[in-house]
């Protein structure tokens, strides 16, 4: 059932405007770049694991998706650290792919998220502001995976 002309004049009316004020925001050039190496990065540490729960599945004679994985923590560690056996830091692990949605305290993910769906300035404050620190969950994730060696 449609909706009646009223309630569609200003429903329409309400998101031209929220239109206008998305394409007036001013983000700068370097904090765009700066978003787009985090959400890069990102995804490279998000492939690696899903590749990894993917072949998992396909050696315990498991169908799936790859695109039907989801990045829940607890997976997470079940496939890393037992089937796997990287034993990476579980710290890593929450940081990297946990659910904190804190402020100065967010996981990767959780950050990573807030820009696909809505760029706040406080996200882009947090992001340059532990800069060095949210790289550097992504960056150890992608080294403890590639430095494993099956005896």
């Amino acid at each position: 059932m449609s909706l009646d002309n009223n309630a569609k004049s200003e429903i329409n009316k309400y998101v031209k405007i929220k239109i206008k004020e998305l394409e007036n925001e001013k983000i700068s050039k370097d904090d765009k770049l700066l978003i787009s190496d985090f959400k890069n990065r990102f995804i490279i540490c998000e492939k690696a694991y899903k590749h990894i729960e993917l072949k998992v599945n396909r050696f315990e004679s498991k169908t799936i998706k790859i695109k039907d994985i989801k990045l829940k923590i607890d997976n997470i560690k079940k496939y890393l650290n037992e089937k796997m056996e990287y034993n990476i830091d579980e710290n890593l692990l929450d940081n990297l792919f946990g659910s904190n949605k804190n402020r100065n305290n967010m996981s990767v993910k959780k950050l990573r998220d807030s820009f696909c769906h809505d760029i706040k300035k406080n996200d882009i404050k947090e992001l340059k502001s532990r800069k060095k620190e949210l790289f550097k969950f992504m960056n150890d994730f992608i080294k403890a995976i590639k430095k494993q060696k099956v005896n």
